[in-house]
């Protein structure tokens, strides 16, 4: 498939985003700025804020460049980002963007090391010539690790499904996980 030279698997998807009758490529970048591709691979938006953000990651033979003692480097850490949906959740035909934006106080500080405060859901809609928000969930405290959209009480209904991890505090050093679930309209 003719995905951006950059583009990992784990950060796309494609869709007809503008509703122009061809498949845009919707992808996050190293920077976790969320990204819109022509179908001919034409940079056509750039997001201002942060979202995905994920702690999942896997190590690779690579080491940093930057270590004192290139043997006792560590692996290069390279992390999953959080998964893109696109749904019309509302029935007019309009492709939505559904994605996470997790929150840490120490933003992009620390590059292989990632904590995760607050987190929120955002709805997105093709607007002219950008995405824009349509809605969001309240803030979520922890750290939103997946999400998804089921009919998860067999009603007919699909509701946002959101799991969160709470780490606890440097004393505790016991988190919880919660499932949270959300009624779309």
């Amino acid at each position: 498939m003719p995905f951006p030279k950059d583009a990992k698997i784990f950060d796309l998807t494609i869709a007809d985003i503008r509703r122009q009758g061809t498949l845009d490529t919707i992808v996050l970048d190293d920077f976790d700025r969320l990204n819109i591709l022509s179908p001919e691979g034409k940079f056509l938006w750039k997001s201002q804020e942060r979202y995905g953000g994920t702690t999942i990651y896997y190590e690779t033979l690579k080491k940093k460049p930057d270590a004192f003692r290139p043997q006792e480097a560590p692996p290069w850490r390279v992390y999953i980002p959080a998964r893109i949906l696109i749904r019309d959740l509302d029935g007019d035909g309009i492709p939505e963007v559904i994605i996470n934006k997790n929150e840490s106080s120490t933003g992009t500080l620390f590059k292989g090391f990632r904590i995760y405060e607050k987190g929120e859901i955002y709805n997105l809609v093709w607007d002219e010539n950008s995405l824009t928000t349509n809605w969001k969930t309240r803030e979520i405290k922890g750290y939103i690790a997946d999400y998804q959209v089921k009919d998860v009480d067999n009603d007919g209904e699909e509701e946002l499904v959101v799991a969160v991890v709470n780490p606890g505090t440097m004393t505790e050093r016991k988190g919880t996980s919660n499932i949270l679930f959300f009624k779309l309209f």
